[in-house]
C-alpha cells in the first residue's frame, strides 16, 4: 500500500471511516503502523488490523507531512487544522474507497457472487 492511498478503516468504536494513508512508520512488529488523515479532519495511527478496504492512490497526497505532535502508536488521534480541513473537503468529493482488484482475494470474490 502506497502513501496517498484511500482506505476504509474501523475505528475503536466499531464505525467505518474513510481516510487517506499519509505515512508508514516502523512498528515493533512485522507490519508498519499507518498514519492516516480521516474525512473527519482527524489524524489516526492505525495498525494493519484496522484496515477494511484499500482503495486507489491519490497522487497529490503522496508527500504530505503529518503533525509532529501526533503520538505514533495505534489508536492515537489528533484533531486536524484548517489546512487539513481543505484536504478533507477535497476527499469528500471523491467516492468511498472500493476494493482494489489487487487486494481482492478469490474467497471474497466468491462470497460477493452470492450477494444480490
Amino acid at each position: 500500500m502506497l502513501t496517498g492511498t484511500s482506505l476504509l478503516f474501523q475505528t475503536q468504536r466499531g464505525t467505518l471511516q474513510t481516510a487517506v494513508l499519509i505515512a508508514k512508520i516502523p512498528s515493533s512488529g512485522q507490519f508498519p503502523w499507518l498514519v492516516c488523515l480521516g474525512l473527519d479532519n482527524g489524524w489516526y495511527v492505525l495498525s494493519h488490523k484496522d484496515i477494511r478496504v484499500i482503495g486507489t492512490e491519490i497522487p497529490q497526497l503522496t508527500d504530505y507531512p503529518y503533525p509532529a505532535e501526533l503520538t505514533l502508536r495505534p489508536g492515537s488521534f489528533l484533531r486536524g487544522t484548517g489546512q487539513t480541513a481543505a484536504i478533507t473537503a477535497l476527499l469528500r468529493t471523491m467516492s468511498e474507497p472500493t476494493p482494489n482488484p489487487e487486494t481482492t482475494t478469490p474467497l471474497s470474490r466468491w462470497l460477493r457472487s452470492f450477494s444480490p
